[in-house]
């Protein structure tokens, strides 16, 4: 198949690779005539005639007609298209479920202040019975150490025989 300076292609091995064959004049050599294609990446190659196709329009936006001429293309190409009808298409849902995320953070930070809050009365009160209890004990203390007077009423004495 020949191929006009200007005609939009596609490689045969990758259909996700599309170009347009340039100016250059084609390249004849024993195994076949190379065209020079401008890739829709910048790159600039000279490719057989063979690893070529033409790329029609309205057959390759048919996923059908695709399908049925075993055009599938990469796995980079699908991630590309699924990630461009996610956001072109449902970007409200997008929208809305990193809302809802934010929400479920909002709530489970509220929900750690409480529980410091409740951890933080927890150590105040476990810190004043320490403190109640050591001031019991000093109390303790402070009465043993106190001795009241004493003195001697009677004295009772036995013997055993």
């Amino acid at each position: 198949m020949s191929f006009e300076p200007g005609s939009a292609v596609q490689s045969i091995d990758n259909p996700g690779r599309r170009g347009v064959v340039t100016n250059a004049s084609p390249r004849v050599r024993p195994s076949g005539t190379y065209r020079q294609v401008s890739w829709s990446n910048g790159q600039i190659d000279w490719c057989h005639e063979a690893e070529l196709e033409a790329v029609d329009s309205f057959e390759r936006s048919d996923p059908f007609a695709l399908a049925h001429a075993g055009s599938y293309g990469r796995a980079a190409d699908l991630r590309r298209n699924l990630t461009y009808v996610h956001l072109s298409g449902r970007l409200a849902n997008l929208v809305w479920r990193h809302g809802s995320r934010l929400a479920e953070a909002k709530k489970a930070l509220a929900d750690t202040k409480d529980q410091i809050k409740a951890l933080r009365r927890q150590a105040r009160q476990a810190a004043n019975s320490a403190r109640s209890t050591m001031e019991k004990r000093a109390q303790i203390e402070k009465r043993r150490a106190q001795r009241a007077p004493s003195e001697t009423l009677f004295t009772i004495r036995w013997a055993v025989a």
